[in-house]
C-alpha cells in the first residue's frame, strides 16, 4: 500500500438505490469449479446498503478537531451535540426560510444540519466535480476530509481553513491519471510510488491499503459514478489502474471478474493460500446465479474474519450477515513474482525499504513502508496487516517486533 494516501471527499451518502454487485442482468457465468472459500449461505446485502448512509469519510479516516467525533448517520464532525461547519450556502439560505437556529454560525445543531443537509452525495448545493471526485459549490470543497486531504491542503499553502469543513477548490491535489500509469508499467518503466515492487498484488497491497492511495480511490470512484452505492467493482477497477494494472472501469461484479479471468488472473480456492494483495470474488448473491454479491481486495484475516478494502470502507473486518468468499484472485506474476518482500537479508542498502518475513520468526512487525502499519508473518510469509488510525505510528520492541496492546500492534503517538 505504498505511502501516498490520497485524500478523501466529502461525506456521501448514496442517491442511487443500487447495491455493489448490482448490474444489468449478464449472460449465465458457469463458474469454476471447487470448493468454496468460506462456508455459509449466499447472502444480499443490498437491504443494508441502502439502509446505512454511505460518506466516503468513517470514523476512522475523518479528520476532525481535537474533542470532535465523526457522526455516520449525519457525515458531520461533531462536538457538544452541535454539527461542525462550514455549511453550504444553500443549507444557510434553506436554515433561514425555515426559521432555524444560528443560521449564519458555523456550528449548528446536529438535527438541524442533519435534515438540511439532505441525503443525496453531496450537502445541498453542491455536487460531485467532475475533475476533482470532491463536492464542490464551484468555488470550494466541503469536508469532513482526511488528514492526507487536509496535509494536501497545507501543502499546497491553504492555511489554517485546511483544517476547517470548507477550503478553496484550488487546495486539492490532482488525481492520478490512471492511463499514464498503465502505459508507464507497460513500458516496463520503475513506477516510484509503487515502491519497487514486481509482483502486481503486492504493489494493489502497498497502494490500496495506503491512506492516500485509498482516498484517491474513493475520489476516482465518486467522480465516475457520483455516488457510493454500486461502488464495490468500480472502486476496485480504479485501484487496480492507480497500481499500473491494465483494467477497465466495471460497474458491475460480473464484468469486474471477467475482465480479470481474461487477463490471466487465477483463481485461488485453498483459504490457506489467500495473501494480502488478492481481489476477492464473493458468493452470488441470493437469487441472482453468476452475480457475485460482492469484490474486494483481501487486506489479511482478523480472527476468523477476512479484512477488506472496499468501497464500504478503509481497511475493516467483514464479520457474519457478509457475503463468503468464493475465492480469490491474483494475478500473473513478472521475474518469478516475488513482489514487496523480495531482498529478504536488506544486504543492499540502496535498495528501496521493503516489508519482509523471510527469516523472522512468527509474529507482528513493523512496517518499513508506512510508519502507521503493521504485518503479521507466519511461516515466513506475510499473513495479514494491521492500520493504526491517523497521527499514530507502530512502535517496534527490544526485540524487533511490534509492541502489541494484547494481541494486536499497539498505535501510539510518536516513535
Amino acid at each position: 500500500m505504498l505511502h501516498w494516501r490520497l485524500l478523501l471527499v466529502t461525506g456521501l451518502v448514496a442517491s442511487v438505490a443500487v447495491a455493489c454487485g448490482t448490474a444489468p442482468d449478464a449472460p449465465a457465468f458457469d463458474p469454476d469449479q471447487g470448493v468454496d472459500i468460506e462456508s455459509g449461505p449466499e447472502v444480499d446485502e443490498t437491504a443494508d446498503e441502502l439502509a446505512t448512509p454511505m460518506w466516503f469519510a468513517t470514523a476512522d479516516t475523518a479528520a476532525c478537531p481535537t474533542g470532535a467525533s465523526f457522526d455516520d448517520t449525519a457525515g458531520f464532525c461533531v462536538q457538544s451535540g452541535r454539527a461542525l461547519g462550514p455549511f453550504s450556502p444553500a443549507m444557510v439560505s434553506a436554515c433561514k426560510s425555515s426559521g432555524g437556529q444560528d443560521c449564519d454560525a458555523v456550528n449548528w445543531p446536529l438535527a438541524q444540519a442533519k435534515s438540511l443537509r439532505g441525503q443525496e452525495t453531496c450537502p445541498a448545493g453542491t455536487t460531485v466535480d467532475k475533475d476533482l471526485g470532491v463536492c464542490t459549490d464551484g468555488t470550494n470543497v466541503y469536508g469532513p476530509f482526511t488528514q492526507q486531504m487536509v496535509d494536501d491542503c497545507t501543502s499546497l499553502g491553504g492555511g489554517a481553513a485546511c483544517t476547517a469543513q470548507r477550503f478553496d477548490r484550488k487546495f486539492v491535489t490532482a488525481l492520478p491519471d490512471e492511463d499514464a500509469i498503465i502505459q508507464l508499467e507497460a513500458q516496463g518503466q520503475e513506477l516510484e510510488l509503487q515502491g519497487g515492487c514486481d509482483n502486481f498484488n503486492a504493489k494493489l497491497m502497498s497502494y490500496y491499503s495506503s491512506r492516500k492511495g485509498y482516498d484517491a480511490v474513493s475520489r476516482a470512484g465518486v467522480k465516475t459514478l457520483g455516488s457510493r452505492h454500486n461502488g464495490c467493482a468500480t472502486w476496485l477497477s480504479h485501484a487496480i489502474r492507480q497500481s499500473g494494472g491494465n483494467m477497465p472501469i466495471e460497474t458491475g461484479t460480473e464484468g469486474f471478474r471477467d475482465a480479470l479471468k481474461s487477463r490471466g488472473w487465477t483463481v485461488i480456492r485453498n483459504r490457506a493460500d489467500l495473501r494480502p494483495g488478492d481481489v476477492i470474488i464473493t458468493k452470488d448473491r441470493k437469487g441472482r446465479p453468476g452475480h457475485p454479491d460482492h469484490v474486494y481486495m483481501f487486506a489479511g484475516w482478523q480472527g476468523s474474519s477476512p479484512l477488506a478494502v472496499d468501497n464500504q470502507g478503509f481497511t475493516h473486518a467483514r464479520g457474519s450477515g457478509k457475503s463468503p468468499i468464493a475465492y480469490g484472485l491474483r494475478a500473473p506474476s513478472r521475474n518469478g513474482g516475488q513482489g514487496c518482500n523480495t531482498n529478504p537479508d536488506q544486504s543492499d542498502a540502496s535498495a528501496p525499504a521493503r516489508d519482509v518475513c523471510v527469516g523472522k520468526a512468527d509474529g507482528w512487525y513493523c512496517s518499513q513502508l508506512v510508519t502507521y502499519s503493521a504485518y503479521l508473518c507466519e511461516k515466513q510469509s506475510i499473513a495479514g496487516g494491521w492500520q493504526c488510525s491517523d497521527n499514530t505510528v507502530c512502535r517496534p520492541g527490544s526485540d524487533g517486533k511490534a509492541t502489541l496492546s494484547g494481541t494486536k500492534p499497539g498505535c501510539f503517538g510518536s516513535r
